[in-house]
Formats: C-alpha cells, sequence, structure tokens
C-alpha cells in the first residue's frame, strides 16, 4: 500500500531506522509491477551506491568523480 512521505506508515521510515539498509530495499514487495509507476524511492538509491560500492572497493562519490563527473572538466 502506498503512503505519502511525512505518513509515518511510509517506508521510508522504517527503512532509516534499519540497521540493514541493503536488506530492507531488497526485501521490500513491490506494489506495481515494474514500469507502470514512478515513485521516488531513496532505498534504491543507497542499493545502486552499495552496488557500486561492492563492484569497484571505491566509495560512490569516488567513483562518480572518476568516471562520471571527472570528463565533465568542472572547476
Amino acid at each position: 500500500e502506498y503512503y505519502p512521505y511525512g505518513d509515518p506508515r511510509n517506508p521510508y521510515y522504517a527503512w532509516k531506522a534499519s540497521e540493514d539498509h541493503v536488506g530492507f530495499v531488497l526485501n521490500r514487495t513491490m506494489i506495481t509491477p515494474p514500469g507502470t509507476t514512478f515513485n521516488y524511492n531513496t532505498g534504491a538509491s543507497h542499493l545502486l551506491s552499495a552496488i557500486i560500492q561492492r563492484a569497484t572497493n571505491m566509495s560512490t562519490v569516488d567513483f562518480a568523480n572518476q568516471y562520471l563527473f571527472g570528463s565533465l572538466a568542472f572547476e
């Protein structure tokens, strides 16, 4: 069931309090089929960060600076 941000039943608050953020995300049940609705998902962003860290042995910030932002030549 969907609960908007700010509603204490929104799973964000349980995710934030969880000691295992990745496990919490992976154990969630989808409420709609993939690709049918958009809803921002903090847990999915965190999951991507954990995957990058594990796969590259780099922090997400270091990975982004080296492979994503470095070629943009920000000063």
